[in-house]
């Protein structure tokens, strides 16, 4: 919520003057520790609502916390990756590949 953030997305959820307890309730990379479980982030760089610099300052926050996280990233997609396009099935299957070698699902089984 904050130098970064998407100011309608920040009007929305907070109003047009939000506090500064506000912004700092609602900002997530000051409230990571180490006791924040994995994170798997997607961003397309060409996301024109919400810049990709947010995901990769989390990301950054994370690891300076210890906390196992990645980034992937597509070079377009816009806002959302055009959910349910042909990305989304990419990100999805990157999605798996990273929680199998985190340990929180098993390995794919082919029949």
């Amino acid at each position: 919520m904050g130098a970064l953030a998407d100011i309608g997305s920040r009007q929305n959820l907070l109003g047009s003057a939000p506090s500064s307890e506000q912004v700092e309730a609602y900002s997530i990379e000051r409230h990571v520790s180490s006791n924040t479980p994995p994170v798997f982030l997607i961003h397309a760089q060409d996301d024109p609502v919400v810049s990709v610099e947010n995901s990769r300052m989390f990301l950054k926050v994370l690891k300076a916390k210890g906390v196992s996280a990645t980034i992937y990233e597509f070079n377009d997609g816009g806002h959302g990756l055009g959910y349910g396009g042909p990305l989304w099935k990419e990100w999805q299957e990157q999605a798996l590949v990273w929680m199998r070698r985190q340990g929180m699902i098993s390995e794919k089984k082919v029949p």
